[in-house]
């Protein structure tokens, strides 16, 4: 086994495919020049064929632990994601009140719902500069929850899209990852680009993303392709 500087890595790693075909077209990295064309070229980044919420939560947490000095937003879709999530957070280990907060912050990661956007970007606790809005969508629905009954005033993709642009006022609109078990194939992924303001979507495979901080050591029989990961 051979070490090497894991922090050359960015912290989430994968390989785009062809939406249909899910043949690979290449690398993915969310590095600064990534982050960069994704903005300026309006594109957002679905994450389709995900494993199960264990498994996210899990990692997602490993990449609160490891991006000193930049933060995420999480935004959970459904109101039994949050609560799950909030339940396995080290925040609720060391508290007294078991309701699930509007939005809390673990690390380098804040977690919301999309209905709490608002509110959470009003508060002293709102991340600034995010490098980026993760979207855990499990249903592949929340492009196109528009409300109705007790949240008839709330467009669910509309609050993200206002989120994005209260960040700009920082000078960084931050770039949309969605992640979802869903393949994308399996999506009207067309109709979600305009729900989410979006000119296009890059797509990685979700099956073998890699979230968090890369191993500390290697084995030299492995390529530069499966490094990358």
């Amino acid at each position: 086994m051979n070490e090497f500087n894991n922090n050359t890595l960015p912290a989430i790693r994968g390989h785009r495919i062809a939406r249909m075909t899910e043949n690979r077209l290449g690398n993915f990295q969310l590095c600064a020049d990534t982050t960069s064309e994704l903005v300026r070229e309006n594109i957002g980044v679905m994450i389709g064929g995900c494993r199960d919420r264990e498994w996210l939560c899990d990692r997602f947490q490993a990449l609160s632990k490891s991006e000193q000095g930049r933060d995420y937003v999480v935004i959970l879709s459904t109101n039994d994601l949050t609560r799950y999530w909030y339940r396995r957070s080290e925040v609720y280990q060391h508290t007294d009140d078991f309701r699930t907060p509007p939005y809390w912050r673990e690390g380098a990661l804040t977690y919301t719902t999309p209905e709490k956007l608002g509110e959470l970007s009003r508060s002293e606790y709102c991340p600034r500069k995010p490098v980026s809005l993760l979207i855990v969508d499990p249903y592949g629905i929340m492009p196109f929850a528009f409300g109705g009954g007790a949240y008839n005033t709330y467009s669910r993709p509309e609050q993200v899209v206002k989120f994005q642009n209260a960040c700009s006022q920082y000078g960084h609109r931050p770039p949309i990852l969605y992640f979802t078990p869903k393949p994308a194939k399996s999506m009207n992924t067309n109709a979600m680009l305009a729900h989410l303001a979006l000119e296009s979507w890059w797509f990685v495979d979700g099956r073998d993303v890699r979230i968090g901080p890369p191993p500390k050591h290697r084995s030299i029989r492995l390529t530069t392709d499966l490094i990358c990961i």
